[in-house]
C-alpha cells in the first residue's frame, strides 16, 4: 500500500509539472487577458457599432500590414485569373484587396456579438438557406460533415445549433479544430464555443471522438481551406495545392454525407449562410481519399466564389 501511495504521489507531481509547462509565461497570460477583454466587450456592444468598428479595424490593417497586403494581392490574382469572368487587374485589384480587409474586420468582430444574441435576434441578421437539406440528411442517421471555409463571420458557426433547432431541425453540432497556442486563451475560448451546445473536438484528442460523433448522427464542422504543409494534392482555383484530407478520411470511416457551407455578407449587419450538397451518405465511401478530396475542393471553391471578398486569403 505504501508503494502504491508514493507511486500515485509521483504521478501527480509529473502531471502538475506538465501543466505548469503548458501555462508558463507572463506574456501568454497578458495576451489572454487582452483577448478576453476585447472579445467580452464586443459580445455586449450593439451589433451596428461592432460592425462599424470592425470595418475601421480592417481598414487600418490594410494600411499598416504591407506584407500581409502583398500576400492577399497575390492570392486574389490567382483566384481572379481562375474565375470564368476573367481578371481586369490594376485599380480593380487594389479595391478588392482593401475591401477584403474591411470585410474581414467587420465579419470577425461581428461574429463575437452574433454568438451572444438571443436566437430571434440572430435570425434578423443571419438567413440560412438549405435547412431542408440538413433535415433530410439527418433523417438518414449517418451524420453529416459540414465542409467550411474561413469566410464571413465564421467564428459564429459554433453557435448555430439553436438556430437549426428553432427551424425544426434537431442537430448535435460538433467542430474539429486545432487548439490555440495560448493555453490560457484556449481553455476559456473553448468553453465559450461550447456554451450553446457545440462539442469542440481537438486534434490533440485524435480521431476516435469525431468518428463516434458522426456515427451517432451528429454534425461535424471541418475547415477545408486551411493551408497544409503535408496533405493530399488537389486542384484549387486552377492550381494543385496541399489540402486537408480530413473530410475524406471521416467520410470513408463513417459514410457521413458532406455538405458545403458558404457564409456571405450581403449588407450592413446582414449575412446569408448557404448549405449545398457535396457528397451523399456513403456515396464515395469506397473511393480513395484523393478522389474525395478533389470533390471537396471543388465544393469549397464554389463556396468561396459566391463572395471572394468574404474569404480569408
Amino acid at each position: 500500500m505504501r508503494q502504491l501511495y508514493w507511486k500515485n504521489q509521483l504521478l501527480n507531481m509529473i502531471r502538475n509539472l506538465s501543466n505548469q509547462r503548458r501555462y508558463r509565461g507572463f506574456s501568454k497570460y497578458l495576451q489572454y487577458l487582452l483577448a478576453r477583454g476585447l472579445i467580452s466587450v464586443l459580445q455586449w456592444t450593439p451589433l451596428p457599432l461592432v460592425f462599424g468598428f470592425g470595418r475601421v479595424a480592417g481598414w487600418l490593417c490594410w494600411k499598416v500590414m504591407g506584407r500581409r497586403r502583398a500576400v492577399v494581392r497575390a492570392n486574389l490574382e490567382v483566384v481572379n485569373a481562375a474565375s470564368e469572368a476573367g481578371f481586369d487587374g490594376g485599380v480593380l485589384l487594389e479595391r478588392q484587396v482593401r475591401e477584403l480587409f474591411v470585410r474581414n474586420g467587420a465579419n470577425l468582430m461581428s461574429s463575437f456579438r452574433l454568438s451572444r444574441m438571443p436566437i430571434e435576434r440572430q435570425a434578423r441578421h443571419v438567413k440560412i438557406e438549405g435547412m431542408e437539406l440538413v433535415k433530410r440528411t439527418m433523417a438518414q442517421g449517418k451524420g453529416a460533415i459540414f465542409l467550411l471555409a474561413h469566410m464571413g463571420p465564421w467564428e459564429y458557426l459554433s453557435a448555430i445549433g439553436p438556430i437549426f433547432e428553432a427551424g425544426g431541425v434537431k442537430v448535435r453540432m460538433g467542430g474539429f479544430y486545432r487548439p490555440l497556442n495560448n493555453d490560457y486563451l484556449e481553455d476559456w475560448y473553448r468553453a465559450q464555443r461550447q456554451r450553446l451546445g457545440t462539442r469542440m473536438l481537438s486534434r490533440r484528442e485524435g480521431f476516435h471522438k469525431p468518428v463516434d460523433h458522426l456515427r451517432s448522427g451528429g454534425i461535424l464542422g471541418i475547415f477545408g481551406d486551411q493551408k497544409m504543409r503535408e496533405g493530399v494534392e488537389a486542384l484549387f482555383f486552377g492550381r494543385r495545392v496541399k489540402t486537408s484530407p480530413l473530410p475524406a478520411i471521416f467520410h470513408r470511416r463513417t459514410g457521413a454525407a458532406v455538405i458545403s457551407v458558404s457564409f456571405c455578407q450581403v449588407g450592413a449587419c446582414q449575412w446569408v449562410l448557404s448549405l449545398k450538397p457535396c457528397i451523399g451518405a456513403s456515396e464515395h465511401r469506397e473511393q480513395s481519399r484523393e478522389f474525395i478530396t478533389e470533390i471537396c475542393n471543388q465544393a469549397a471553391e464554389a463556396s468561396l466564389r459566391k463572395s471572394l471578398l468574404d474569404g480569408i486569403w
